[in-house]
Order: structure tokens, then sequence, then C-alpha cells
């Protein structure tokens, strides 16, 4: 793998925390037909250093997960090592463990260790959903329409004054609203693209999906080189130079009936948490989720892996309008 690759799939739980690669080993290894007990979340008492054990007839695997191991987790995986000699061990990292406990590593030969690599091949191989949904959140189109969700809510409360649009930002107008179209345009195509694709596919394909995972974060790359960084450096701007703009637009968009929904969601979320407001933002609004909620049900539900991607191809496109929309309100609103 690639350089690039492996830095790319650390990346994806720089964010996450280690109760999500829990869910997503959960959910393979239920499909399998395993029995899993999340220790780590309902017995810690008894963990023995496993936070999932997976039973199956007569094979157990225990699985240990941490995001940077550290000096502090050595005793983990020291319990690890010495526990129930049937259960086939597993030590996941998220991210490099640090020296200590990488030399600690050496002395536990009955253990097998995962990193982030592996792990990835392991849940794309066996088709989490809820890793798919992780691993595209990741891509920098979505950071960069998450960050433009954040800058409206950051700029909610300038203070706007009715007025006269002037020379500048008539010709700052035009070229966000140019930005959004091209956004959406592309997505318009990406959906022509993928919908014959998805559309026809019954039966899980392990070398098929894999093979998927990867034209969708190509295509998404270049949609985000010809639109995504431009739409967000536009967005930027209205937040640094334009901000009564940003207020406007915030205004506007929370009368409306999906934006509505959104806007209310931030405020209550941002008066708690800036950190909870952007997981909300990030997870749940600009990616699908798997979660019940107003939102989702558009996409939902995920039978397959299948379905997975193209609620992403899908609700990705109805941001970008929704993005437009908000444009086109501000605009007739301004002139």
């Amino acid at each position: 793998m690639a350089s690039m690759d492996s830095m790319y799939l650390r990346s994806i739980w720089k964010f996450n925390e280690e109760e999500k690669a829990h869910l997503c080993l959960e959910e393979v290894y239920s499909k399998k037909g395993f029995v899993v007990r999340n220790l780590h979340r309902d017995d810690r008492f008894h963990e023995s250093g496993i936070d999932l054990l997976c039973t199956r007839r007569d094979i157990s695997i225990g699985f240990a997960i941490k995001k940077k191991p550290k000096q502090e987790d050595l005793s983990q995986l020291e319990k690890l090592g010495v526990s129930d000699s049937s259960i086939i061990k597993f030590y996941v990292f998220l991210d490099s463990p640090t020296r200590p406990f990488e030399e600690e590593m050496k002395s536990h030969a009955n253990v097998h260790y995962l990193d982030w690599n592996k792990l990835h091949s392991l849940l794309v191989g066996n088709g989490s959903i809820n890793y798919t949904l992780l691993y595209f959140a990741a891509h920098k189109l979505y950071e960069n329409l998450s960050a433009i969700f954040e800058l409206l809510y950051e700029k909610r409360t300038t203070k706007y004054y009715q007025h006269e649009l002037d020379t500048e930002e008539m010709e700052y107008m035009w070229n966000i609203k140019d930005d959004a179209v091209k956004l959406k345009s592309t997505l318009e195509y990406l959906q022509a693209d993928w919908r014959p694709v998805l559309m026809t596919r019954l039966e899980y394909d392990k070398k098929e999906w894999a093979s998927y995972i990867t034209k969708l974060h190509s295509d998404l790359d270049k949609i985000n080189t010809i639109a995504g960084e431009s739409l967000y450096s536009s967005f930027r701007t209205m937040s640094d130079k334009y901000p009564h703009l940003a207020a406007r637009y915030w205004e506007l968009a929370s009368y409306r009936t999906i934006w509505k929904n959104f806007t209310a969601a931030a405020i209550i979320l941002g008066k708690n948490s800036l950190e909870d407001l952007k997981e909300f933002i990030r997870y749940k609004w600009v990616m699908p989720t798997l979660e019940p909620t107003r939102r989702s049900s558009e996409y939902g539900p995920f039978n397959s892996v299948y379905s997975t991607l193209w609620a992403i191809i899908e609700s990705t496109y109805h941001i970008a309008d929704d993005l437009e929309c908000g444009l086109d309100w501000l605009y007739h609103d301004l002139v």
C-alpha cells in the first residue's frame, strides 16, 4: 500500500475514538455469525485485556483496540497476552504506538497485531457499512463541505444591515454562485456514472467492492479539485471579508425546511460543545448516518454496502444543492 494511502487510512481515526472501531468490528463479526460481547462497554471488570469477545461454536476471538498505544497501556497488552490460551487474540492500534510499547509487543508472540492498514483490509473485505461511512468522511471533499457549515455557524450572529450590493460584492456573489453550480453539476455527473453500477448489484463481491471503494475515492478527489476547494475558498472569503452576508445566509436558510433541521440542531449542540457540533456536521449531516434522523431517512435504510455508496453519492449531491439554494435565497434577498 502506498504511503499516502496509509496516511489517509490513519487520518480516518484522527477524529474518531476507539468505540467506532468497536462498532465496525461488532458489525463484521456479527454478520459472520459470531456472538459479540463488548466487554469494554459492558463488563470491564472481567475483560482480561479484551475489549470485544467474538464466539462461534468452538472459536473465540478477542480484540483489544487502542487509538495510540502508550506506556500506560502496557498492562492491557500483558493481560491480553496471558488471557485464556484458547482465545485467538488481536491487538488493534489506530495510530503508531510509542517506542516502549512497540518494544513490548515483541514479547507477546501469541498476540496478532493489526494496524490501521490491516484493519482497513479486514473491514473493507467484510463489507462494513459503518467503516465505509467513516472512510469517506475523512475525504478532503467532506472536510471542505463540513468547514463551510462551520463557517456559516461561526458568523451567524454578525450584524447584518440592508443595503444595495456594491460592485465588489456583486462580483463576489456571481463567483460563489458559479462555484456552487460547478460542484452540483459535477455531482450530477457522478450520480449518472454510478447509478447503473450500484443499482444492479444484489450480491456482495469482495474484490469488486474493494475496487468500488478505490474508484469512488478517486472520483471524489477529482470533484474536490474541480469544485470543492474553490467553493470552500469562496465561503472562506465570505466569512473573512463579508461576514454580514454569511449571517444573512444563515438567517434566510433557517426559515427553510431542510436547513431548519440543521440550524436548530447546530445551535443546541454549539452551546454545549463545539466538538459535538463538528462531530454532528461531519458525521451526521454532511455524511449520511445509520442513526435514524430526519435527514438520514432520505437515504436509508442501508441494506448493503452498495446502497451505502449510493447514499453517500446522493446525499453529497443534496448537500451541494442545499448550499446553492442558500446562495440563491441570499442573492434574491440582496437585489
